[in-house]
């Protein structure tokens, strides 16, 4: 788990003038937003590394899926046998694309479990992408055919053509993805096998201390929050650097 402060001071002068305001005061309001901004900027902190358990997955520096392996990588199973939740590596990370999603989709409903026996097919998917990636992502999703040739079929990662097999895909863009170097990120989560295998361990959401500390006419207190994501496996997800690097 990781904690993260938050430190909120006034002074003196600010309880003078306060107590001498009235409700209309903009001073005033201005005083009572600060506690609420100084919880939610632990708010970005939560935001900050739920995304970084995506765009740092490919490595172990941030988060491991409770093997010490990365949470995109080969993965070795109990019974011996290795798997991969990213792109083979002769196709390498490929672009976000229509074809990419539906491949993706594919190795995620080949993954198995611990003891060797494929997972049931994936049913509720969420498709992770950076701000950059969202025009494609909503693309991918809305064109009924060749995203750029009505010639070219049925596209097949659509909703309807989605829907025909059991599936639903969303689009959700993870804002807090930095642009450089990760702007070609994109991940898929199925959100059934993320319900028992992806959490978020919190000790304590975003609060104020009950106590204030007070130093040469100036009051201080602390907002903290603890929590750390958790993986118990990585047959949830699937990534890709997107860049056509060796995956």
């Amino acid at each position: 788990m990781r904690k993260y402060t938050s430190e909120l001071s006034w002074t003196d002068e600010d309880i003078h003038w306060l107590q001498k305001a009235n409700e209309s005061s903009k001073r005033a309001i201005d005083f009572r937003d600060m506690p609420s901004q100084a919880v939610q900027a632990l708010n970005q902190n939560i935001n900050e590394d739920a995304c970084k358990v995506f765009y740092l997955g490919f490595g172990t520096t941030f988060l491991t899926c409770g093997n010490s392996e990365a949470l995109f990588a080969s993965h070795t199973l109990r019974t011996g046998d290795t798997e991969k939740n990213t792109f083979p590596t002769a196709s390498g990370h490929l672009a976000l694309s229509a074809p990419a999603v539906t491949q993706a989709i594919s190795i995620m409903n080949r993954l198995r479990a611990q003891n060797g026996i494929q997972m049931l097919k994936c049913k509720r998917l969420k498709l992770i992408v950076t701000v950059e990636n969202e025009p494609v992502a909503h693309q991918i999703k809305m064109s009924e055919y060749g995203p750029l040739n009505n010639n070219l079929g049925i596209q097949t990662s659509s909703d309807t053509a989605l829907a025909a097999r059991g599936l639903s895909l969303e689009v959700i863009v993870a804002r807090d993805i930095p642009s450089t170097t990760y702007s070609t990120y994109w991940f898929m989560v199925d959100m059934d096998r993320a319900a028992t295998r992806a959490f978020m361990a919190v000790a304590w959401m975003p609060r104020m201390s009950d106590t204030n500390d007070y130093r040469k006419g100036i009051y201080y207190n602390d907002a903290s929050v603890l929590f750390g994501p958790v993986c118990q496996g990585y047959q949830w997800c699937f990534g890709s650097k997107g860049d056509a690097s060796a995956s």
